[in-house]
């Protein structure tokens, strides 16, 4: 990914969501440095931000 931080939208204070068409999940990263965290690859039925618990500072 060459511009991690303009993919997705932002869903915290620092995380961004990308939505996996057709696919019903979308995955949720952020970035520290020159690094990409993958949080979770969320279905979209899921509640929103129950993601949230797995990093401090969302």
């Amino acid at each position: 990914m060459e511009y991690p931080t303009s993919a997705g939208f932002l869903v915290g204070k620092r995380s961004r969501k990308i939505l996996l068409t057709p696919y019903r999940y979308g995955l949720i990263y952020f970035t520290h440095g020159s690094f990409l965290y993958i949080v979770a690859i969320a279905p979209n039925r899921k509640p929103p931000h129950y993601w949230k618990r797995r990093i401090k500072n969302a």
